[in-house]
């Protein structure tokens, strides 16, 4: 009798498994994948792309305009998986890439980009050795959501402030051929651009959106600061920078600039240009030189929102140009400035 009921408990368990089996397949079949919440920051794919690239051969893409829900729907190719798929955000040049390992240009040539294409320009399918990148031209800057599901990439576009209450535009100064101050072999334009890229980490707990002028040695001009500024309704503009003072090799420390023609009661750019050089000072134990007014040529005399430039020191003395070049005083340079942004948004802006 017990062997009988044993017999009988076990047929029960591998029919409910084979149920169960067929269910998750039937389910797998059909399942909606996200890619990303958030896609790629812009020059994290770049490079890899840059080394992947085979020819010239480009073209352009068809677009087909039968939605207008704010949704993008690519067609994708059978045997195309999630993790063959990876987005870019360029948002300063308006661009969102998106990278398909093992893709193929002909099918393009007959398989139209569709959905609500009022927000997108001239874009362009480009080749790669292990597939293709498409590049779409948006009119502005954007935040993007993707799924996929039944092989359509469904890419929803969204306006920053409709996601992130709080956004911070970061400048790390100089770029291209604009070298910013130079001493001892060590310049300015390096050393920014490796003190702002420490910023996102600082804030990953904070729900605060970060937006970089620049993610690589490329010359950005005011007028795409600005232009950055507006397009993603900035609360604050954050410019980072060095000195040199060859006069003066003694000189060290840590310094604040701020327009000072921008004014709103209790929150303006000298209380930003206060807690930066304050927040900075303390997580890197050096000294505070106090605040000063920009020139009248200054980028920040030009925003219409609070902003502020912090000086992380002078390359020009000895012991603070070996400081700032090291990886670890430049983690405590980033988490000053981290510190200063959550203070003026726990301060100022928290209702």
């Amino acid at each position: 009798m017990e062997k009988a009921n044993l017999r009988i408990t076990l047929v029960i368990w591998l029919v409910l498994g084979s149920i169960c089996m067929v269910i998750m397949l039937a389910v797998a079949a059909h399942k909606t994948v996200v890619i990303a919440d958030t896609p790629k920051e812009q020059g994290e794919l770049t490079a890899s792309l840059e080394k992947n690239t085979i020819s010239t051969k480009s073209m352009s893409l068809l677009l087909n305009s039968d939605a207008s829900d704010g949704k993008l729907r690519i067609p994708l190719e059978k045997g195309i998986k999630a993790e063959n798929v990876v987005m870019e955000n360029h948002y300063t040049e308006k661009e969102l890439w998106i990278y398909i390992r093992g893709g193929e240009m002909d099918f393009y040539e007959e398989n139209a980009i569709h959905g609500d294409i009022r927000k997108v320009g001239v874009s362009r399918l480009e080749e790669q050795s292990d597939g293709l990148v498409i590049k779409l031209q948006m009119a502005e800057v954007f935040e993007y959501k993707s799924v996929l599901e039944n092989n359509t990439l469904t890419i929803t576009y969204i306006i920053p402030k409709e996601i992130y209450k709080q956004i911070v535009v970061i400048d790390p100064v100089c770029g291209g051929e604009e070298r910013g101050a130079v001493y001892g072999g060590c310049v300015e334009k390096d050393i920014v651009l490796q003190v702002a890229k420490l910023l996102p980490a600082q804030l990953d707990s904070a729900d605060i959106k970060l937006y970089f002028t620049r993610t690589e040695d490329v010359s950005v001009s005011d007028e795409e600061r600005k232009a950055l500024v507006k397009a993603v309704d900035a609360d604050m503009f954050i410019s980072i920078g060095v000195s040199a003072d060859e006069e003066n090799l003694n000189k060290y420390g840590i310094s604040g600039i701020y327009n000072e023609e921008y004014y709103i009661p209790e929150f303006g750019s000298v209380e930003l240009a206060d807690a930066l050089t304050r927040q900075v000072t303390i997580a890197s134990g050096n000294k505070a030189l106090g605040l000063r007014t920009a020139l009248q040529d200054d980028i920040l005399k030009e925003l219409q929102v609070p902003a502020a430039r912090i000086n992380l020191g002078y390359l020009s003395n000895e012991k603070e140009r070996t400081l700032i070049q090291r990886d670890s005083y430049q983690e405590k340079l980033a988490k000053g400035i981290g510190e200063a942004i959550m203070e003026v948004y726990k301060k100022y802006y928290e209702e």
